[in-house]
C-alpha cells in the first residue's frame, strides 16, 4: 500500500509540475498509479510472470511463490524435453520437497507424465508388432510405474490377445460321438502319466457300441468365434486308459481334424499302440467364423459289461488367441 501512494505521489509531481493537482491530473495519476501497484505484487524481478516462454527454452521467472529459483524449473524441463524422464522425476520429487508445491511444479508434472507416458506406450507398441507380443509390450508398460486409468486402458488393450481357452465358448453343435470334459483320469491322463486340466480336455464319447460315433459325421463339435482369432492351439494325445484295449479291439482308424469354416486347417497324425508322445497342435485360424473339431477313435475295454468302448485319443490344453 505503501508503495501504490508513493507511486501516486510521484505521478502527481510530474503531472503537475508539484503545483496543486487538478482533476484531470489526479485521475491520471491514480490510474498509473494503479499499474504501478499491480507490477509491484508480481513475484519476478526481471520480467512477467510467463512461465516458459513461447518457444519453450527457459522460464523467465527467476523465483515464483513457492520461493524456488527459477534455475530449478529450467533444469527440470530441460531433463522432460531430453527425454530423461526419470532423471526429470526424481528432480521434481527433490523440488517439492525442499520448496513445496506450486503451479509451475504441477505444470512440470503434467508435462512429464504426458510425455513418459507417450514414450512407454510407443515403445509397447514397437514390441507388440514383433509377432503380436503382447506380453512383451505389457512388461514394458509395468516396468515404467506409471499408473492411473489410460496406463490400465493400454494394458487391457494387450491383455486381449493373451489364448484364451476354449471352454469359455458354447458350443454352437456338438455330436453324440463326442464329449466334453469327459469324466475320469484315465481319459485326462496321456500314457505318460501327464494329467491335464479336465475342463480343456475334448475326446471320443465312452459308450457302448450301439452308441460310439463310427463316422466323421458322429463325431464333432464347432464353435463359432466371429472372425476374431489368428492361432488355435491343443495338445493331441494317446490316453491313459487305451492301455486296456488289446491289439484285436484296437480301433481301425484314428482321426483328429480342425476345420476352419469347413476348410481343413489340420490332420493329426494316426494314434496307435506304439505312440508314445504327445503332439501339438498349431493351426492358422485368421478370419475364421466357424471352428470345427473331429475327433474319432475308441477300442474295446475287455472284462467290462456291457461292454465299453474308450476314447485311445484326446485334445486338452484347447486355446484360441487373437
Amino acid at each position: 500500500m505503501k508503495k501504490s501512494v508513493a507511486a501516486m505521489l510521484a505521478v502527481c509531481l510530474l503531472l503537475t509540475g508539484c503545483k496543486k493537482t487538478d482533476a484531470v491530473a489526479l485521475y491520471l495519476a491514480e490510474g498509473i498509479a494503479q499499474q504501478i501497484a499491480w507490477m509491484d505484487d508480481i513475484p519476478f524481478t526481471d520480467g512477467p510472470d510467463m512461465g516458459y516462454d513461447d518457444i519453450g527454452s527457459n522460464w523467465t521467472t527467476p523465483q515464483t511463490e513457492s520461493g524456488a529459483p527459477g534455475s530449478v524449473y529450467d533444469e527440470i524441463y530441460k531433463e522432460i524435453e531430453s527425454g530423461n524422464y526419470r532423471q526429470a522425476q526424481s528432480k521434481l520429487e527433490t523440488a517439492i520437497n525442499q520448496y513445496g508445491n506450486d503451479d509451475h511444479f504441477a505444470e512440470l508434472s503434467e508435462m512429464l507424465r504426458t510425455g513418459w507416458a507417450a514414450e512407454v506406450f510407443a515403445e509397447a507398441a514397437d514390441a507388440f508388432e514383433n509377432g503380436y507380443d503382447y506380453e512383451s509390450a505389457i512388461r514394458i508398460i509395468q516396468a515404467s510405474g506409471l499408473y492411473g486409468d489410460d496406463v490400465d486402458a493400454e494394458i487391457a488393450k494387450y491383455q486381449e490377445y493373451a489364448p484364451v481357452m476354449l471352454k469359455e465358448f458354447e458350443p454352437v453343435k456338438k455330436t453324440r460321438g463326442i464329449e466334453v470334459y469327459p469324466y475320469g483320469d484315465a481319459i485326462t491322463m496321456d500314457i505318460n502319466g501327464h494329467v491335464y486340466d479336465g475342463e480343456t480336455v475334448i475326446a471320443p464319447y465312452k459308450n457302448t457300441y450301439d452308441d460310439v460315433a463310427k463316422s466323421e459325421s458322429d463325431a464333432y463339435i464347432t464353435y463359432y468365434l466371429y472372425g476374431k482369432y489368428r492361432i488355435f492351439d491343443a495338445v493331441l494325445y494317446r490316453t491313459y486308459e487305451s492301455l486296456s484295449v488289446s491289439p484285436e479291439d484296437w480301433p481301425q482308424e484314428t482321426v483328429a481334424k480342425i476345420y476352419g469354416d469347413d476348410v481343413l486347417l489340420y490332420e493329426g497324425p494316426a494314434i496307435t499302440q506304439n505312440t508314445y508322445e504327445e503332439y501339438k497342435i498349431h493351426a492358422d485360424i485368421s478370419g475364421v467364423r466357424e471352428l470345427k473339431i473331429v475327433l474319432l477313435g475308441v477300442g474295446l475295454i475287455p472284462d467290462t459289461w456291457p461292454q465299453w468302448y474308450s476314447p485311445v485319443l484326446a485334445i486338452a490344453d484347447v486355446t484360441v488367441q487373437k
